[in-house]
């Protein structure tokens, strides 16, 4: 999966997992009452491509009050005030558009959004299952994927 992109290897199971190097080098995350099974994943990718180097070049990284390791086996609904992509920031400002489909994602009811490393891909997490033609069709200017976890 990384030969597609640098994060979808953490497409690639349902279970919560913690990132490093590129975002191909995966560790689990030690929780059982917080996994991802009976979830419903839906990944955007609109007609946008952030320019790696732009994106790197105009993030300010923040040290997080607390670790991803320790947001992530937290409840989902809690990750949204404590689990942030520093990118958004500065890609946000550059591709408002991209900031509008994370804001549609939660108004359609996810737990979760957020942008997929440096851009342009967002996902959600929707506990609910989520009707596939009806995604489309929301976003219909993009490429949509839902997935049933």
């Amino acid at each position: 999966a990384a030969r597609l992109g640098a994060d979808c290897p953490f497409f690639i199971t349902a279970e919560p997992a913690y990132a490093e190097g590129i975002g191909e080098i995966l560790a689990a995350v030690n929780i059982t009452d917080n996994n991802l099974q009976g979830y419903c994943l839906v990944v955007v990718k609109p007609q946008i491509a952030v320019s790696t180097k732009e994106a790197f070049s105009n993030i300010t990284p923040r040290k997080p009050k607390m670790c991803c390791r320790d947001i992530v086996a937290q409840p989902i609904d809690t990750w949204k005030d404590a689990l942030c992509n520093d990118f958004e920031e500065s890609v946000f400002g550059i591709y408002p558009k991209l900031k509008d489909i994370k804001n549609r994602l939660y108004t359609l009811g996810a737990s979760y959004a957020q942008m997929s490393g440096s851009g342009s891909s967002l996902f959600g997490i929707f506990k609910n299952n989520m009707d596939e033609q009806s995604i489309k069709d929301e976003f219909a200017d993009c490429r949509t994927f839902v997935m049933q976890l």
